[in-house]
């Protein structure tokens, strides 16, 4: 079980180089990575060779991760993004969406397509 700064528990059912094996990363790809959090999926990515630029709406470890060397960015997930990316990658955001959270009832089934 992984605890958040902002206090929040994850269980991780997934395994991160599974989930990196099967995106297929290139040396030399633009990521972008939403709602990046702690970073888990974003120094990964930087492992294999990508250029990361990390968004989140919560700059809590961006000091961290720009020292590893990823870009961050500040921003909300419906704000508009500049830039074209090979991989856009969401991870663990939809606690985070208030609006989609709070229309959510008991047997709501949410379904993202891109």
């Amino acid at each position: 079980m992984h605890h958040f700064h902002h206090g929040g528990y994850s269980i991780f059912a997934y395994n991160i180089n599974e989930i990196i094996d099967f995106l297929d990363l290139k040396e030399g790809m633009k990521v972008a990575d939403f709602g990046t959090g702690d970073d888990r999926f974003s120094y990964a990515f930087k492992e294999k060779g990508a250029v990361v630029y990390a968004f989140d709406v919560d700059d809590y470890y961006f000091k961290e991760m720009e020292e590893k060397g990823i870009k961050t960015v500040k921003k909300n997930l419906c704000e508009k993004i500049d830039g074209e990316f090979d991989l856009i990658f969401m991870a663990n955001v939809y606690h985070t969406n208030e609006s989609l959270a709070s229309s959510r009832g008991g047997d709501t089934k949410i379904l993202f397509l891109c």
